[in-house]
């Protein structure tokens, strides 16, 4: 297996943040299996990028321009950003300086202090090498023993818990796709804890079983999807230059209309599937109204009380002698009921 050390083997980081000393061992681990070479390092951060990020410590400039090019240290501090980035990039293209020399004297800690966390995840993940194919048995080794160093460098860190891992893989998945014998091991350690009244916890069970083990066994995308990038990539912000957590929860996943947001860069990958973790409600629309018209009720103006001029004889009404009465009693009526 190709190897490229940046550092020795024996390299600890002194940063004292967690997140900082995970990401500066998981890149000295990547040059070191050869997953990442120096090339790689310098395509994403060129000298330029290099000198700029340190603008203001000359003294390290001063270290990489001496030593790369052979540079009188009193004139490579009086060297701007600009000016350093020039020189530098001169010397490589010119074969006076290489590649892995630069990456040598930029040292990891330094790279982390001095470039953006999520440049760097971005450069340290490029390619997905989680999704190697096993047919290509140098990837694939790589790729298992990265994802190993990761979750064992990550519990170190307290970038990750035991509990993290654990239900991330899922039980389920651990027995129905570890060996037997493996699953006998954890047994075996589950009783003999019981018997001596002892808990047995997240971590005992990750010994029992090992890191290496759990890549070996575990699909490597159900452990990047489950366990790598929810809590490492997004929890800790190292997903692209901004936290991807925070762009999700900015949104809160949904938009006013109930549907998935859209976040302000749709070609990140790692917001998608950020976004893609949260729960959708369904939002269920309220059936339209139809709005119906209202009965017309004929008003009926009560009728007029006519006193009748019919002849009364006796108190009592009586029928018309002729038709010339009746007409004229009926002419009548109608009058009366005009006025």
């Amino acid at each position: 297996m190709p190897h490229q050390q940046s550092e020795d083997a024996t390299f600890e980081s002194r940063l004292t943040d967690g997140t900082d000393r995970f990401l500066a061992h998981m890149i000295e681990h990547a040059f070191t299996i050869g997953r990442r070479t120096s090339r790689d390092f310098l395509r994403h951060f060129p000298p330029s990028s290099i000198m700029e990020a340190l603008k203001d410590s000359p003294s390290l400039r001063a270290d990489i321009l001496e030593a790369a090019t052979g540079m009188r240290r009193k004139v490579a501090l009086k060297k701007s950003a600009l000016s350093s980035g020039e020189d530098l990039q001169i010397a490589l293209e010119e074969g006076e300086a290489a590649p892995e020399e630069v990456i040598h004297l930029f040292r990891a800690d330094d790279r982390v202090r001095y470039l953006p966390r999520g440049k760097l995840w971005s450069f340290l993940i490029e390619g997905d090498f989680w999704k190697a194919n096993k047919s290509d048995k140098g990837s694939y080794d790589r790729a298992q023993l990265h994802i190993a160093f990761m979750l064992d460098r990550a519990l170190k860190d307290q970038v990750l818990n035991y509990q993290d891992v654990i239900e991330g893989i899922s039980i389920n998945k651990i027995c129905q796709l570890m060996p037997r014998s493996e699953v006998e091991v954890a047994m075996t350690a589950v009783m003999s804890f019981g018997r001596k009244g002892q808990a047995f916890s997240d971590r005992d069970l990750y010994d029992s079983l090992s890191s290496i083990t759990l890549a070996n066994y575990i699909p490597l995308p159900h452990i990047w999807d489950e366990v790598i990038f929810p809590c490492i990539a997004v929890e800790h912000g190292l997903s692209d230059s901004l936290s991807v957590h925070a762009k999700v929860e900015k949104v809160g996943g949904l938009d006013e209309s109930g549907k998935l947001a859209t976040p302000a860069n749709t070609n990140d990958p790692a917001v998608a599937q950020a976004q893609s973790r949260l729960p959708v409600n369904k939002v269920v629309s309220p059936a339209p109204m139809v709005k119906r018209p209202s009965p017309v009720v004929p008003v009926v103006a009560p009728a007029k009380v006519v006193a009748s001029k019919a002849p009364v004889a006796n108190g009592e009404p009586r029928a018309p002698a002729d038709e010339d009465e009746a007409f004229d009693v009926h002419f009548d009526n109608l009058t009366a009921a005009k006025n």
